[in-house]
């Protein structure tokens, strides 16, 4: 858990600034890309069973949704009106949780399964 949260503590001014600073579509788009990366890394830990290699890249995760999480929020601005705001910050705010709520369920189903399924989905997803 700490490996996930830590680098919030880090990152987070910097994630901020950057969000604030860069043009929102573009560091998005990048950090989606990123993460298309990071979970193909992932699988590979997974495939070869490399518990170093997966609780490095839990890390770099975490470092990601630090990244994604200002970015998230301060494009909405860009696309909704002043009247919209409040329902789209509770709509993001929702689907996040419903991912992370999703994520742990599903991660606890597929871990026993064959083939490197975990991995297989997270990459999936993560496209």
């Amino acid at each position: 858990s700490a490996l996930l949260v830590f680098p919030f503590i880090l990152f987070s001014y910097l994630a901020g600034q950057l969000a604030d600073k860069c043009d929102k579509a573009r560091m998005v788009t990048y950090t989606k890309i990123a993460e298309v990366g990071i979970m193909l890394v992932a699988w590979w830990g997974f495939h070869t069973n490399n518990i170093y290699l997966l609780m490095f890249m839990l890390f770099v995760s975490g470092t990601h949704s630090t990244f994604f999480g200002p970015i998230k929020y301060s494009i909405l601005p860009d696309h909704l009106r002043p009247g919209e705001l409040l329902a789209g910050n509770g709509f993001v705010s929702g689907g996040t949780y419903l991912g992370i709520l999703g994520g742990l369920i599903a991660g606890g189903l597929l871990i026993d399964l064959p083939y490197n399924t975990i991995g297989f989905t997270a990459v999936g997803i993560a496209v």
